[in-house]
């Protein structure tokens, strides 16, 4: 019989414990903002269109994107290691 040898080998680093507080702050905090943003402008815009919701529905869109972006640009050195 041969050894079973695995593909992958386990390393002491696969669990990077440190880095998420900040994965959870820069990802999870924008999301909640945004998405109650564009749950009450979304909402009142479609109850009352043409009452000015449709800008705060835009911007909200905008920030949407733009936190998005900032985390890629922030996180953009990082690597999977192997």
């Amino acid at each position: 019989m041969t050894d079973f040898e695995p593909r992958l080998k386990a390393s002491p680093k696969t669990a990077p414990t440190k880095k998420l507080p900040s994965y959870l702050c820069a990802a999870l905090l924008p999301v909640l903002v945004t998405k109650s943003l564009m749950l009450y402008f979304g909402l009142h815009y479609a109850m009352y269109p043409g009452k000015g919701y449709g800008y705060g529905l835009a911007a909200a869109v905008g920030l949407t994107f733009g936190s998005f972006a900032h985390f890629i640009w922030v996180n953009r050195h990082e690597t999977e290691e192997e």
